[in-house]
């Protein structure tokens, strides 16, 4: 019986931590749209591409790797989205690399923001009502379908 409550008990604790480790970087939304030009941060513009359907996160080397993203109110489009934390983060966590439909892409503007490294490096982006541009690399929601 101990040993059911403990495993219980150890369960659960390693449930809070995967939560907090899920979401260990900062969001920090800002009133204009932002793109940082501090000239002591190293801007990576050219870094791999991402391989079709490739998770964002896993391709900014995972959650453990992000500090924080810095992200603008959206400026148009702003009645048709909640814009939250949590919606910020929805958006990074869920998205994956969708290069291949580029062309055919409706970029409908939202805001613009720089995700900061752990390595003191860092990379802007731009947000769309429908997807996510980084370094040239397109992302999107993963379907459920």
């Amino acid at each position: 019986m101990k040993i059911k409550k403990y495993h219980a008990s150890l369960c659960f604790l390693l449930a809070i931590f995967r939560v907090t480790s899920l979401q260990a970087y900062e969001i920090q939304i800002e009133e204009i749209p932002f793109i940082e030009t501090e000239s002591n941060i190293s801007l990576i513009e050219n870094p791999a591409p991402p391989d079709e359907g490739e998770a964002l996160i896993s391709w900014l080397g995972g959650v453990e790797e992000i500090e924080r993203i810095l992200i603008g109110i959206p400026y148009m489009n702003l009645n048709q989205v909640i814009f939250t934390e949590e919606y910020v983060r929805n958006r990074f966590n869920n998205t994956v690399c969708v290069n291949s439909r580029r062309d055919a892409w409706h970029f409908a503007p939202l805001t613009t923001g720089t995700i900061y490294l752990r390595d003191d490096s860092r990379i802007d982006f731009s947000m769309y009502l429908s997807g996510i541009s980084v370094a040239g690399n397109l992302f999107a929601l993963e379907r459920s379908d």
